[in-house]
């Protein structure tokens, strides 16, 4: 039997559209997380985006991570724009983001052990 590692696809979800959202929470959220933090495959490619529009100081929203995600050419292996417009779906409020980063950084420290 093969054992699943421990993660969280909710929150890995609901912090990526969280960041899609709000530019000023992507940019804290890029100082809080790591590739690492990710789990889910697509959800990991999508955050690397991410981290390259961080490095160049370029905004993160829903048109940039799309157009650095089809620069990776992997804009279709995560499930295209309607994928990254789902996301942003997820976010009901931006009040309990620095939960849902605490319960990815401990999922990381779970699959570390």
């Amino acid at each position: 039997m093969v054992k699943k590692l421990p993660q969280d696809e909710y929150s890995e979800r609901t912090v990526l559209g969280a960041l899609l959202m709000d530019s000023s929470k992507a940019f804290a959220g890029m100082e809080a997380l790591k590739e690492e933090d990710f789990c889910i495959g697509n959800n990991k490619i999508v955050f690397k985006a991410m981290s390259e529009l961080y490095k160049s100081k370029t905004p993160i929203d829903l048109t940039t991570v799309s157009a650095q995600l089809e620069t990776m050419h992997q804009l279709e292996l995560v499930g295209g724009v309607e994928y990254l417009s789902s996301l942003t779906e997820m976010v009901t409020s931006f009040v309990n983001l620095d939960f849902y980063i605490d319960i990815l950084r401990n999922k990381t420290t779970l699959r570390k052990l």
